[in-house]
């Protein structure tokens, strides 16, 4: 970075006249801008990677696969990401298969604006953008999550998001390659909870790492074989933040943060790798297809590992930054 721009990025950053944005955000935003980075690049080794936006530079797959329709009018497209990386009105479509009714033909492309119409389109697959394939599917088409209602693409905050209800997301991965030692790691995600339905994890059971946003107003995070649990007060229900949730083998064994803040820790509960019957990992739900969470996710990021408090606000500001979550 040229030292014109460093003295132009802090002079924001003290000012703190940046739109809505907190002065550490919008800072955070303008060397990110200046340096071409985003959120994967700066903290690599994610073990799963979902979101809205592009997460990391050398990632060139879709971000999402839609579905139109049903029967023999059902299409299926890869939504790409458009030139600014997140997904939108703009980003373009390919068909990648097609009923004989759909009027669509494979390979064909499209803005996504035009390929929905009036229509309401739903989520197949949710890519994983870490490396490790590790998609998040749903093939019963009652169950897939939406991303377009009647034409109007869901938005939470001004941004495009994925609506859950009564649906979910699986992938066949086991906990012990996602979690460091099958337990130890870090998940930040950007959602909003209305019920008390499971946001995202594993739920063999007793055998769990999973995470209940809003249950009688407070927020879950359950870890481990014969699983640990805390909570702590959620008074953000109905609304887009950043939830992190940390599972550590030296104390504060569990911790949970809304908006960097911490909610909830312990001390004295340690957790222990969970059993290898944890092989099913969920977003929207637990692992039978049940407790279903009621509300919009936008991104969720898990690393095999718990990041320190440097890591852990980068991921945060990038989140806020972008989301516009407080």
């Amino acid at each position: 970075m040229k030292p014109l721009q460093i003295l132009f990025c802090l002079c924001f950053f003290l000012s703190g006249t940046c739109f809505a944005q907190t002065p550490i955000q919008k800072f955070w935003a303008l060397n990110q801008n200046k340096t071409k980075k985003t959120a994967l690049d700066s903290i690599t080794g994610a073990s799963m990677a979902y979101s809205v936006r592009k997460l990391r530079g050398g990632y060139t797959g879709p971000a999402m696969r839609v579905r139109k329709g049903t029967g023999t009018a059902l299409a299926r497209a890869n939504v790409s990401f458009n030139a600014a990386g997140v997904v939108d009105t703009n980003s373009i479509i390919t068909i990648d298969s097609a009923g004989t009714t759909s009027g669509y033909t494979v390979g064909a492309t499209m803005s996504f604006k035009t390929f929905y119409g009036t229509a309401s389109i739903f989520v197949d697959t949710w890519y994983d953008q870490s490396g490790n394939a590790r998609h998040v599917k749903q093939t019963i088409e009652n169950r897939q999550p939406r991303i377009v209602n009647a034409g109007a693409i869901e938005v939470e905050n001004s941004r495009t998001s994925i609506w859950f209800t009564s649906s979910y997301l699986q992938a066949t991965t086991a906990a012990t390659a996602v979690f460091g030692s099958g337990y130890i790691g870090t998940a930040a995600a950007v959602l909003e909870a209305s019920n008390s339905g499971y946001a995202f994890g594993y739920s063999s059971g007793n055998s769990r790492w999973l995470s209940i946003i809003n249950f009688s107003g407070s927020c879950y995070l359950d870890v481990g074989n014969t699983y640990k649990r805390i909570s702590g007060v959620n008074n953000t229900v109905g609304s887009l933040r950043n939830y992190m949730m940390l599972a550590s083998s030296t104390s504060p064994y569990l911790q949970i943060l809304v908006s960097g803040a911490s909610i909830a820790s312990t001390t004295t509960l340690i957790p222990a790798s969970l059993a290898g019957t944890a092989t099913t990992f969920t977003i929207g739900g637990d692992d039978i297809g049940g407790g279903y969470h009621a509300g919009h996710e936008s991104e969720l990021i898990i690393f095999p590992t718990v990041l320190t408090s440097t890591e852990r606000n980068i991921i945060d500001n990038s989140q806020s930054t972008f989301f516009g979550t407080p």
